[in-house]
């Protein structure tokens, strides 16, 4: 929850604050701009409050077992 806000319910974080966190610890060889690091969590299906479910993506990439 380092990136996420606290208001929210754990699992959630905000586009923004995910967009703003992809710029800040992706700053290795080059790093990310904020236009790419959009265009990327703009692919991400966001909730009707604009907050994504980070939780259930990791969950899904993670085998099981």
């Amino acid at each position: 929850r380092a990136v996420a806000e606290r208001a929210l319910p754990n699992g959630l974080i905000s586009t923004r604050a995910l967009v703003d966190a992809l710029v800040k610890y992706c700053a290795e060889d080059g790093g990310l701009t904020f236009a790419r690091a959009k265009t990327l969590v703009d692919q991400l299906k966001a909730d009707e409050n604009g907050n994504i479910d980070y939780l259930d993506k990791v969950n899904a990439l993670m085998p099981i077992g």
